[in-house]
């Protein structure tokens, strides 16, 4: 009920089909907890970046979201968190990649991943 601001900066770029999937419902899932469990009560900003770099074995894509909401809980760990947490984790993981939850100053959190992309084949162009 309270407004949520967001700004997006960067690019994804082009994708194979099955990385654009992985992507897909990880970035939904953590834009969804931003907004139901940081900015519910107060709402705020959420700030979605992408970063893409080149190289031959697979580009490496780095993407945060970060909101300035309530924080994360005490003794929040991944692993000990719902089932939504986990299924990102896993998706992360079959990217190839790592993610990680910080504290966002002065307020909020913030939450980083990785994934190495599949290389685009003639076909996917």
């Amino acid at each position: 009920e309270q407004p949520i601001a967001s700004e997006v900066h960067g690019t994804f770029g082009r994708v194979r089909a099955e990385d654009a999937m992985a992507l897909a419902l990880i970035m939904s899932e953590l834009i969804q907890n931003a907004a139901e469990h940081a900015l519910r009560e107060t709402g705020g900003l959420l700030r979605i970046s992408a970063h893409r770099e080149h190289a031959p074995e697979g580009d490496v894509l780095e993407v945060s979201i970060c909101d300035d909401g309530t924080g994360l809980p005490s003794g929040f760990r991944p692993s000990m968190a719902g089932l939504g947490t986990q299924i990102v984790v896993s998706l992360v993981s079959d990217l190839r990649g790592v993610i990680r939850w910080e504290e966002n100053h002065p307020r909020g959190t913030c939450v980083r991943f990785s994934a190495r992309l599949r290389p685009l084949d003639s076909a996917d162009e």
